[in-house]
C-alpha cells in the first residue's frame, strides 16, 4: 500500500448534490475518483485468503469528509488529508448519521484513531452486474460552517487481525470546496465499477 501511483483496473464516479430544505436539487459536482491501492490490497487478500474469512470485512461500509486536499500521483493515499471528527459531522446531536471511532490503516502496517461514517445498507445499491452505487448523506443538520474538499470510501476490515475493525481506504476524491450550511442537504452519489 506503499506506491506513490494508484493504479487498478477498477473505476469510479461520483456526484455531489445539493438538496435545498424546499426540496430543489442542484448538482454541484460530477467527476471519476481515484481508487487507491488499499481496495487492490484488500481485494488480493479476500481471493489469496490470507486474513479475514468474513465477506462482511472486504464490503464498503465506511466513509469520511474532510477539508484538505491528497495528490495521488504524488502521495501514497492511504488517508484524507484533513478528515471531520465526530464533533464536526453532528455539532447538534440532530444529525442521522452513525459514527464510529475506529483505527484506520495506514502503510506499513500502523494504524491512526479516526472516526468514520457508516453506511447504511439500504443506501448500498447494485445498478449493474459489475457496479455498486454508495448513497452517502449529510443532512441539513450535519457537517454546518464546515468548508468540504475531499471525501473518502473504506473497506470494512480487510486486514482483520482482531475483534475490532480496522477499515482500509478503497476510494479517494477531492472536488471544489463546498461550504456546508443548514439551508441543504448533500448527496454523495458514488458508483464503483469493478
Amino acid at each position: 500500500m506503499d506506491r506513490l501511483y494508484d493504479n487498478i483496473n477498477t473505476s469510479g464516479n461520483l456526484e455531489i448534490w445539493k438538496v435545498h430544505n424546499d426540496g430543489q436539487e442542484e448538482l454541484v459536482f460530477s467527476d471519476h475518483n481515484t481508487i487507491v491501492s488499499g481496495l487492490a490490497a484488500g481485494m488480493m487478500s479476500l481471493f489469496g485468503g490470507i486474513h479475514s474469512n468474513d465477506i462482511r470485512d472486504f464490503q464498503i461500509r465506511y466513509f469520511q469528509i474532510g477539508g484538505g486536499s491528497v495528490d495521488p500521483v504524488t502521495e501514497a493515499t492511504v488517508q484524507l488529508a484533513s478528515p471531520f471528527t465526530s464533533e464536526n459531522y453532528d455539532p447538534s446531536s440532530k444529525a442521522s448519521l452513525v459514527i464510529s471511532s475506529v483505527d484506520i490503516r495506514l502503510s506499513n502496517n500502523t494504524t491512526a484513531t479516526q472516526d468514520v461514517v457508516q453506511i447504511p445498507w439500504h443506501h448500498i445499491k447494485k445498478v449493474s452486474p459489475t457496479s455498486v452505487l454508495y448513497t452517502l448523506v449529510l443532512d441539513s443538520d450535519s457537517a454546518n460552517s464546515l468548508t468540504l474538499t475531499e471525501a473518502g470510501l473504506f473497506l470494512r476490515s480487510p486486514f482483520q487481525v482482531g475483534a475490532t475493525p480496522t477499515p482500509v481506504l478503497a476510494a479517494y476524491k477531492t472536488y471544489p470546496a463546498i461550504d456546508k450550511k443548514q439551508q441543504f442537504s448533500l448527496i454523495f452519489k458514488w458508483t464503483i465499477y469493478f
